[in-house]
């Protein structure tokens, strides 16, 4: 199975050449994962495409249900809290949220400073499980791929990686033979740019 690369819809001109270059270099991917926690374009893609589209937000959020009676969101800066609140809301998934905690680590200070960025990462860990009574953690930015494994023998719990969830899912889509439906809102309109044009009015 193959998949694409990480696309993310804009609008006007910036569409129409997203949308040609999706479909002249990954005619042949199988599904596709989009590797940005806030989902970015995620409904733009489902009308586009028509082999399964995961969001790497919605993958974790659905996998911290399905192990943990309530999980924490663990995302970089403050300004992502308000947008990850309407995902989990749109993905009927906020009561299952204990809270959402922003450890002030700009996405490039992940790697320009690993260890401050642990450091504050693994304080808003700590509060999840103590203050919000967490039973597993979120971990917000596919820059903190690498940390999930070790912060959960750490604390203890599970800490889910979107990376891992999105393409997992993807796989199992794929080998079950769900495709995203073409019927009601991610329906495929004659025109494929009318159909890029209304995603991006709609989202």
């Amino acid at each position: 199975m193959s998949f694409n690369n990480t696309i993310k819809a804009g609008t006007g001109t910036d569409c129409e050449k997203l949308w040609q270059d999706n479909k002249e270099r990954h005619s042949d991917a199988d599904a596709t994962v989009i590797a940005c926690f806030d989902d970015t374009g995620l409904d733009a893609l489902r009308c586009m495409l028509t082999g399964p589209v995961i969001g790497i937000g919605e993958a974790s959020f659905h996998a911290a249900s399905m192990i943990s009676s309530r999980f924490s969101v663990i995302t970089t800066l403050p300004r992502s809290v308000a947008g990850l609140y309407e995902n989990l809301e749109k993905y009927g998934m906020s009561a299952r949220c204990a809270g959402i905690r922003a450890a002030d680590v700009p996405v490039l200070a992940l790697e320009r400073d690993p260890q401050l960025a642990r450091t504050r990462i693994e304080a808003q860990v700590k509060a999840a499980v103590n203050q919000d009574g967490a039973d597993a953690v979120v971990l917000g930015c596919s820059g903190m791929t690498d940390l999930a494994e070790s912060i959960s023998t750490q604390f203890g719990i599970p800490v889910i990686d979107g990376i891992g969830c999105a393409v997992a899912m993807a796989e199992a889509f794929f080998s079950a033979g769900l495709l995203t439906s073409k019927v009601g809102a991610y329906a495929i309109e004659s025109d494929d740019m009318a159909t890029l044009s209304n995603a991006a009015a709609r989202h």
